[in-house]
């Protein structure tokens, strides 16, 4: 098995940081084509059970297409969310609906969109999302802060042995997902970018798709390595 500071010979680390200035959702509508939502929206709603929020589209006349994913930021304690996307071409519509569990932190969640369209919406060119609908299903209240459309999904899929880089500050800016055909125990190690060791911890993955999270190792501000490998 190589050691950490062969791995770290294997691999040249690029940081590259983007900033994004949340634009304000004004009268409960914003503008849905992904074009214009490489920019975040800052909604800043309080859900509670008692009545959903609606967010209507707008397009300004601009080309529209339905974008791979819509990718929201909620805060406060665990939660159920649901989230209704109602798209429509004038003739036809649908409704994609999925239940989100939030788990109380300020991470990105992430809702497919495209891959459920319908065919005939598909072969149309004027389809388009009208409105998103969010109900909150916990008694707890949500705050939904920010809300955006991509093409790139936040879910970062990695795998035993594969080097990959974290930022401590913006560990909420990517999901790391780890899928595995069958139960199995792993160490998470963590490594200064000098290869220098920093963490480890043992985790047991269950058969399926596992969301690897790194607020337990309580790391210091700055970026790291990171490699999963499979206990001996």
């Amino acid at each position: 098995m190589l050691t950490p500071l062969k791995y770290m010979a294997h691999v040249l680390i690029f940081f590259t940081i983007t900033i994004v200035q949340a634009q304000s959702v004004s009268e409960n509508s914003i503008l849905c084509y992904v074009s214009a939502d490489y920019a975040v929206h800052a909604v800043n709603k309080s859900l509670s059970t008692q009545q959903p929020y609606k967010i209507a589209c707008s397009y300004e006349n601009e080309q529209s297409t339905i974008p791979k994913f819509i990718q929201f930021r909620c805060t406060n304690k665990p939660a159920v969310l649901n989230v209704n996307v109602h798209v429509v071409d004038g003739t036809h519509e649908q409704y994609i609906k999925q239940t989100i569990q939030l788990k109380g932190k300020n991470k990105i969640y992430e809702m497919p969109i495209l891959a459920y369209v319908s065919n005939d919406l598909l072969l149309s060119n004027t389809a388009k999302i009208h409105s998103i609908e969010f109900t909150n299903m916990s008694d707890a209240t949500v705050d939904l802060k920010e809300l955006n459309f991509s093409n790139t999904s936040a879910k970062y899929e990695v795998k035993l042995n594969q080097l990959f880089t974290i930022d401590s500050k913006n560990l909420g800016s990517k999901n790391y997902m780890f899928s595995s055909a069958t139960s199995k125990h792993v160490n998470i190690n963590v490594y200064n970018t000098n290869g220098g060791f920093a963490r480890k911890i043992m985790k047991t993955l269950q058969a399926g798709e596992n969301e690897i999270e790194f607020d337990e190792l309580q790391l210091n501000e700055g970026k790291y390595v990171v490699t999963i490998t499979e206990q001996s």
